[in-house]
């Protein structure tokens, strides 16, 4: 499912190009992108050093030391055993 802006009339739908992100709404959400594109890359190769990364890059894995990341992830992460 993909959420567009778009203008239906007579049977058609035409979707409503935006173009790209202004400087400032970027900068907003970059961060995020980056994650889930670096979590994606990830899980597909099967990469837990990936993963993690993408997890204490969060905004909210921010105030934790990486100690405390490390145990969190380990404590959040489920195994194939568990599934």
């Amino acid at each position: 499912i993909v959420e567009t802006n778009c203008i239906f009339t007579n049977g058609f739908v035409d979707p409503i190009v935006s173009g790209p992100l202004p400087a400032g709404a970027l900068a907003l959400v970059r961060r995020s992108c980056d994650n889930i594109d670096l979590l994606s890359e990830g899980i597909a190769q099967r990469d837990e050093q990936k993963i993690f990364a993408a997890f204490i890059n969060q905004p909210l894995c921010a105030g934790l030391e990486f100690d405390e990341a490390i145990q969190l992830f380990k404590r959040m992460r489920v195994s194939e055993e568990t599934i």
